[in-house]
C-alpha cells in the first residue's frame, strides 16, 4: 500500500528523534484525489473536542502486520486514549466517514516502522491530533478544529 495515497487520524509522538512516530487513532484508507472525503472528515472532526493527551505509559515491544512486512511498535496504555478514539468515530460517522483500518479492535501503539530503538522509554508524550492527507500533515488546529 502506498501511503502517501492514504490518510488517518494520528497523534504525534513528541521528544523522539524517530521520523514520523505517531499513534494512529483512524485509519482512512486510500484518499488521494477525494476532496468530498476530506469534506467529509473535516466536518466529522469539528463534531469532537481536540486535545493533546500527554504522557502515556508504554507497555512493551510488539510487531504488526504479516511475515513479509512486519512493522514495528511499542504498546501504551489505553488510559481514555480510547474513549477518545470512539468520540473521533462517532464524530465522523455523522458524516458518513467509517474506519477502514483491517483491525477493528484500538489497541493504542507508536509506530516506529522497520525498526525498534534500542532503549524503549517508560512513556511517551503525544501531542494535539493531525490529519494526515496523501502525504500532507495537517494539525487540527491549523484547520480550525
Amino acid at each position: 500500500m502506498d501511503y502517501k495515497k492514504t490518510a488517518c487520524i494520528v497523534w504525534p509522538v513528541l521528544g523522539t528523534d524517530i521520523p514520523e512516530a505517531h499513534v494512529t487513532i483512524v485509519f482512512l484508507g486510500e484518499v488521494v484525489g477525494r476532496l468530498r472525503r476530506f469534506l467529509s472528515v473535516v466536518c466529522g472532526l469539528s463534531e469532537v473536542r481536540h486535545a493533546a493527551p500527554g504522557e502515556v505509559i508504554t507497555k512493551g515491544p510488539a510487531v504488526f502486520g504479516p511475515e513479509a512486512a512486519p512493522v514495528h511498535v511499542v504498546e501504551v496504555e489505553e488510559d481514555g486514549l480510547d474513549e477518545i478514539q470512539y468520540a473521533i468515530l462517532k464524530g465522523l460517522e455523522k458524516y458518513g466517514v467509517k474506519n477502514a483500518s483491517a483491525f477493528p479492535d484500538f489497541r493504542p501503539h507508536v509506530t516506529y516502522g522497520e525498526a525498534l530503538p534500542e532503549q524503549i522509554p517508560e512513556s511517551y508524550t503525544l501531542g494535539y491530533p493531525e490529519l494526515w492527507w496523501g502525504g500532507h500533515k495537517l494539525p487540527l488546529y491549523e484547520l480550525g478544529i
